[in-house]
């Protein structure tokens, strides 16, 4: 094993890099310690595709074409709150991708919280037409109506919108959903689907997904 002082690391000038068990400089590449105190410490992976950082409660990648903006970070979490998987970068908007190899899944062993992280509202208490731009929420059809329209940002003509009936004894035998841009138009329809007006308030919940 190979230890150096932190000290002698910060005085070497120009590009380091570690190869085939040695320390040698390189003009492509850099490994940089920072160790000061009272600074964030991390280290630092960095060539001209993209680099690595280590820090004291953060990781970064940034590795693929040179220049390119946006990185994932890895953050972690006090006791009671989970590490997180974020993107990053000068973009205002930021996706993050999952991607498997050939047929395999993505899989998760826990239910998917929505609520904690702000993407679910329950405006089911004040039935009729109303907005609610998260990925998942309830509202409800007004009694002696047929229909609810919930304004929602993230909806568009091609979302797919999962909509569960979640009243019973209400008058009608099913709900249709069709979205469209910034909203979808839930109905009640009797059992051959002719749209019905509802005996009661009818409360159902709802979950967007974009293709």
């Amino acid at each position: 094993m190979l230890e150096l002082p932190l000290s002698l690391l910060r005085s070497l000038a120009g590009p380091l890099s570690i190869q085939s068990g040695s320390l040698a400089l390189q003009p492509d590449q850099k490994l940089i310690f920072d160790g000061t105190a009272g600074a964030t410490n991390y280290i630092r992976f960095s060539s001209g595709n993209g680099r690595l950082e280590i820090g004291q409660s953060v990781v970064n990648f940034g590795f693929g074409v040179a220049g390119q903006a946006n990185q994932i970070q890895i953050d972690s979490s006090g006791g009671g709150g989970p590490p997180s998987l974020n993107s990053v970068g000068s973009d205002l908007n930021i996706g993050l991708a999952l991607f498997s190899k050939g047929t395999g899944t993505v899989q998760a062993n826990a239910p998917i919280d929505w609520k904690t992280p702000g993407q679910y509202t329950d405006n089911s208490g004040t039935p009729g037409n109303t907005t609610i731009s998260k990925v998942t929420g309830r509202a409800a059809i007004a009694s002696a109506a047929s229909s609810c329209v919930v304004t929602n940002t993230l909806v568009s003509a091609t979302s797919i919108v999962l909509v569960m009936c979640e009243t019973i004894g209400a008058g009608v035998a099913d709900l249709v959903c069709v979205p469209g841009a910034g909203s979808f138009t839930v109905t009640s329809v009797s059992a051959t689907g002719v749209a019905t007006v509802t005996t009661a308030p009818l409360k159902f919940s709802f979950v967007v997904f974009n293709v």
